[in-house]
């Protein structure tokens, strides 16, 4: 399942908690050989007393058992008559090392042994443990934070070196061109997850070029053998167009085959230039001077008595001349009917050109500007010339047709191919 967080926030995360379980883990174990310690200290010091007091009891019964603010000893023997009375609450105790409940202050141990002297008690205060351990709580919680904190920022680190790699191949196959283009990028990374990583790259782009190659091999030959065809057939029209002098109604099927044929060859062609993905503006033109001689050659059959008349700016472009002809003259000779008469009126300025087909002044009808017009992908779409204007990055807009004008927007004018508001 694919995971919302970035891959440097999750090493971040797991890294995190892997500080957090070792610091807790250090802070526990801390504490217990503190604890642990403590209570091996205490046996070994009362013990060391017991044993010490034994034997000095056994030798002088009258022997003083310590009374100090931090120690207290007391006899349970007859023969200690001037020791002290036990407290009750040591009294009920069973031979051992025991922790007082009832002191106001923690720290307070009591150690009840039997020996020659009879029963022992002693009681220590070693609150002053306590308290260090109090503050050695107090130097973990924030041995635990820091180490939390740590952790964090070396988690961030190591995932920021970590990624950055993978960030630089990705901007890398980001910017290879839309053609497919050998690489070798498994040459630049280490052998490791990264570098498999790049050569899977180096295989999809490898068998890309094999599939680029064969495709251009298909189409070679496809272009070959589906020309060959279509000038036989554009030759055998000609041939026919003067032998038809005196049969009704055949010349005008003759010009709808002819036309049929070269919409038929411009498509075929338009398909191979697609194809071969060589579509690059190289050839800079006048753009008025361009679209009159375009605009004239579409209609020199199409069309014959439709006058073109060109408004333009002087603006020049950078075009692909050949397909651009083909996308002009498939957009005119889609504008203008087959045999119409008027005019075709061009207007070229600020970033596209617009086609009218007009009766009447065809000066009047040029409005620059005046026009608005829906979205630059209608019209053409999907088509081969739609496509190939596309390649090229012109944005057709076709909208208008049905009131005999279409416009075509350059690369440059981007902005205006977006929804209208």
């Amino acid at each position: 399942m694919k995971s919302p967080m970035r891959f440097r926030t999750r090493v971040t995360l797991l890294a995190t908690a892997m500080a957090a379980v070792l610091s807790l883990l250090f802070a526990w174990a801390s504490i217990y050989i503190t604890e642990d310690y403590e209570h091996v200290l205490v046996e070994a010091i009362l013990d060391s007393l017991a044993q010490d007091y034994s034997e000095r009891l056994a030798v002088a019964p009258a022997t003083p058992l310590p009374r100090t603010r931090r120690l207290q000893g007391f006899a349970a023997s007859h023969r200690h008559p001037d020791s002290p009375a036990i407290p009750p609450e040591l009294r009920d105790l069973e031979p051992g090392i025991h922790e007082s409940a009832t002191e106001d202050v923690d720290g307070v141990h009591i150690g009840v042994f039997d020996t020659r002297a009879g029963r022992l008690y002693f009681k220590i205060d070693l609150s002053g443990i306590e308290e260090l351990e109090v503050h050695l709580r107090v130097m973990l919680l924030v041995i635990v934070a820091g180490g939390i904190a740590i952790g964090a920022w070396l988690g961030w680190l190591v995932a920021r070196a970590a990624s950055r790699p993978i960030a630089g191949l990705a901007d890398k196959v980001e910017a290879l061109p839309p053609e497919p283009t050998e690489t070798a990028f498994a040459a630049m990374l280490p052998p490791d997850e990264l570098g498999r990583l790049g050569a899977s790259v180096d295989g999809y782009q490898a068998r890309l070029v094999a599939a680029a190659a064969a495709e251009q091999a298909f189409f070679a030959d496809a272009s070959h053998e589906l020309r060959t065809p279509l000038s036989v057939m554009g030759g055998a029209i000609e041939l026919l167009q003067e032998d038809i002098h005196g049969v009704p109604g055949a010349k005008p099927r003759l010009e709808r085959v002819e036309r049929g044929v070269v919409e038929l060859s411009e498509l075929v062609e338009a398909l191979f230039r697609l194809a071969r993905r060589q579509i690059r503006p190289d050839t800079q033109v006048e753009l008025g001077a361009w679209l009159r001689d375009t605009a004239k050659e579409a209609l020199r059959r199409h069309a014959p008595d439709v006058e073109v008349v060109v408004r333009s700016d002087g603006e020049t472009l950078d075009i692909s001349p050949r397909d651009a002809e083909l996308v002009t003259r498939t957009l005119v000779r889609r504008l203008v009917p087959p045999g119409a008469s008027g005019a075709l009126a061009v207007s070229a300025a600020a970033g596209r050109a617009t086609f009218s087909h007009v009766t009447g002044d065809p000066l009047a009808q040029i409005k620059p500007g005046a026009a608005r017009f829906g979205r630059g992908d209608l019209g053409l779409g999907m088509s081969l010339m739609g496509r190939l204007a596309h390649a090229m990055g012109w944005f057709v807009d076709e909208s208008q047709r049905d009131n005999g004008t279409v416009q075509v927007r350059w690369q440059g004018d981007r902005q205006n191919a977006r929804e209208p508001s």
